[in-house]
């Protein structure tokens, strides 16, 4: 009766200071569990030896199950599924497949918490048949309606994460890895492999004040689905999840959806718990519902096309045509209207068809469509059901904005922000464009400057003789900034020093955020500056470059003397 006592007094859910007992929160930079009101460091260590004695008292506490219970074997699917003895089960909710019975002895499969169901089934089957009638348009509406009949309630297993969490970051076509470390707060993986997780996380949240210390009583009646992962397969759908909840911060960091995320390492502690879920599987079809607070969640296996490139085209061919246009100007004089229009349209059509190649290239992935109603909280007035979808409180766990850590001068790990385009970068980028473009003008200017000799600066100083650099410029920059140097550049980062007061420090030498415009692709797909290539390599490539630059030096010596003489 002692440890029932003291295995009930705490929820494992929570974590307290060892010190004073006040609610502490994982400290990302510092790795520790701190508590704000007297400071004292609790470990990670130290919280895992307290959970796993908590889960030690309650498995001694566990009592024997008051419902006999009987566990179905599919031999199709390999679902283990759990149902009170006396139930009639002719096949297999997850594949229609018949079932083969047999005992269940293991209690060790038994979770540790469990959220007891709050909608009845009928009252779940109604709410989910008026949401389809409303929705009658969409497939998934109609897919519902044809399979109503199918909508069972289950308890699925799940696995509450929380803890440490480190990861590495990458951005798709770039070299750089990056490191971060963040924290799960009660992150759920599903460990049935018969249902879409994807599906089943648009369910949530859940409602954990209501959370209870698992005991059979609370299964009685009702079908319990049992984990049928192996601890392996749940340890890389962790992974994939902790990479998933990280993903939102990490891609306004590194500035892109085109991330890949590998965490790697943990220092997690997990609970199995039990989660009410009623759902309908069939074919294409996986549509579920919240036991605990009715929210809907349905998927028919329909993807959607990103066309955001469409509109990033669009925005490079305005930027590009307008230093087009801008160029025409300068070269043709305002005295020349029709030669600035015809210019002004035939620049158009050739940059927007680079822009448009360019970027149907790089399109980017689809994207599943899971139709779901709004986060909802359910309860009853005068024993009748109420789901309230407006102004709810509940919020899915959400991983903690994870920090990255680099090494500076001294060899040391620090905290750091990481910047890509800080006013100087782009100051000096537009420099890069410019300077490069119209490089026969600025030469032209130079030497008329110095050979100048009383009469006035413009006489004989034509700048539309240096249209063939200027237009081959115009158009060979667009394309080296889209498939190069747009994305080397997150090769370059400003690294900022995160100190202990909160200050930040530049870190590096000007020369390790140095990035110029003028990158290749390799022969074998990596991409490099013009000018270390030309430096530190000897083949082919060097080659194509020096003919490259040679060619390149004609058409802007030719140029300059044009402008001049």
């Amino acid at each position: 009766m002692k440890k029932a006592q003291d295995q009930n007094s705490h929820n494992p859910l929570r974590i307290y200071c060892k010190n004073c007992g006040a609610p502490v929160a994982f400290d990302i930079v510092h790795q520790t569990y701190r508590c704000s009101y007297c400071g004292t460091d609790n470990s990670i260590e130290e919280v895992r030896k307290e959970q796993q004695t908590w889960r030690q008292l309650h498995q001694e506490h566990l009592e024997e199950p008051e419902v006999p219970r009987i566990s179905c074997h599919c031999p199709s699917c390999g679902a283990e599924v759990l149902f009170p003895a006396g139930e009639a089960a002719a096949h297999c909710e997850f594949c229609g497949s018949e079932l083969v019975r047999n005992e269940l002895q293991e209690q060790a499969q038994m979770p540790d918490f469990i959220i007891p169901f709050f909608i009845k089934e009928d009252e779940a089957r109604q709410r989910l048949m008026a949401w389809a009638k409303q929705n009658e348009r969409l497939p998934e509406a109609k897919a519902v309606l044809s399979n109503i009949k199918l909508f069972r309630g289950y308890y699925l297993p799940y696995r509450l994460v929380r803890g440490p969490v480190a990861a590495d970051v990458s951005r798709e076509n770039c070299g750089r890895v990056y490191h971060c470390a963040g924290c799960l707060d009660g992150t759920l993986v599903n460990t049935t492999q018969q249902l879409d997780n994807l599906v089943l996380d648009k369910m949530e949240p859940f409602d954990w004040e209501q959370a209870v210390p698992f005991h059979w009583g609370y299964v009685g009646g009702q079908r319990v689905k049992m984990n049928d992962l192996s601890e392996k397969s749940i340890g890389a759908r962790i992974a994939d999840e902790a990479g998933e909840d990280f993903r939102p911060a990490l891609e306004k960091t590194m500035q892109t959806s085109g991330i890949v995320v590998t965490p790697s390492s943990f220092g997690l502690e997990t609970m199995d718990v039990l989660l009410p879920v009623y759902f309908v599987r069939k074919g294409n079809l996986t549509a579920v519902m919240n036991g605990q607070t009715g929210r809907i969640a349905v998927s028919t296996g329909r993807q959607q096309k990103s066309n955001r490139w469409i509109f990033v085209a669009l925005l490079r061919t305005v930027i590009f045509t307008l230093l087009f246009t801008g160029a025409v100007v300068l070269i043709s004089g305002s005295d020349e209207p029709d030669a600035l229009i015809t210019a002004g349209l035939v620049g158009i059509f050739i940059i927007g068809v680079i822009c448009f190649i360019i970027g149907s290239r790089n399109k980017g992935g689809v994207k599943d469509i899971i139709v779901t109603t709004e986060t909802a909280q359910a309860s009853r007035e005068q024993g009748k059901l109420q789901v309230k979808e407006q102004d709810v409180k509940l919020q899915k766990a959400a991983a903690s904005a994870p920090v990255f850590y680099e090494e500076n001068e001294k060899g040391n790990i620090v905290p750091v922000h990481i910047r890509f385009y800080p006013p100087g970068r782009v100051a000096f980028l537009a420099f890069q464009f410019l300077g490069i473009s119209f490089l026969p003008l600025i030469l032209a200017a130079l030497i008329r400057l110095l050979s100048m000799d009383g009469e006035p600066f413009m006489a004989g100083f034509a700048p539309k003789y240096g249209a063939a650099w200027f237009v081959m410029m115009l158009l060979v920059l667009p394309i080296l900034w889209s498939q190069n140097a747009r994305s080397d550049i997150f090769d370059f980062p400003y690294l900022y020093e995160i100190r202990p007061d909160g200050s930040e420090r530049l870190m590096g030498s000007a020369f390790s955020r140095t990035f110029c415009i003028l990158r290749l692709k390799t022969f074998d797909g990596s991409s490099v500056s013009i000018f270390d290539e030309l430096i530190h390599n000897d083949n082919d490539m060097r080659r194509m470059i020096l003919l490259l630059l040679g060619i390149m030096a004609f058409i802007l010596l030719g140029s300059t003397l044009a402008i001049v003489f």
